[in-house]
């Protein structure tokens, strides 16, 4: 949520806010903070050059194109996080930034009986879902037999 922050008027906190592809959490050795502060200046850098490129290319064309900043700063008033906040870690916030992670997640249903039979068969199990992306009617019988099985 980089370029979020600057758009809601916050700053990032490299100290303690892992910038976003790295596998650092919230708690950093000094050497994991150096480079987390480091990979935060760069992606500014980089993304404000980026930014100026396209505004120039767009100022050639039509003079007066407002900014990407200006775009961004004029048009946002919510911004949504697909992301639950009790799962994240501690970073400053707005009121213009809502959590909206899980927000779409029904009650559970219980298990169908002949399914609650299977894992009751075993003090182990695995319950393996892909949920609705790949549903098993059209996995092959092999394949559901062998997940099946011990």
């Amino acid at each position: 949520m980089p370029r979020l922050y600057d758009v809601a008027g916050m700053y990032s906190i490299p100290s303690f806010m892992p910038v976003g592809l790295t596998p650092y959490s919230d708690e950093m050795t000094f050497i994991e903070r150096l480079t987390n502060f480091n990979l935060d200046l760069t992606y500014h850098y980089f993304q404000y050059k980026l930014e100026n490129r396209f505004t120039d290319l767009f100022l050639d064309k039509y003079p007066n194109f407002p900014t990407i900043d200006e775009i961004y700063k004029e048009k946002t008033a919510l911004i949504m996080v697909n992301a639950n906040e009790f799962a994240e870690t501690a970073r400053p916030t707005t009121g213009m930034i809502k959590y909206i992670g899980g927000s779409a997640i029904s009650d559970p249903i219980p298990l169908s009986e002949d399914l609650n039979q299977l894992l009751e068969q075993n003090p182990v199990n695995i319950l393996f879902s892909m949920g609705s992306v790949a549903q098993s009617k059209d996995m092959p019988e092999w394949l559901k037999r062998g997940k099946t099985q011990c």
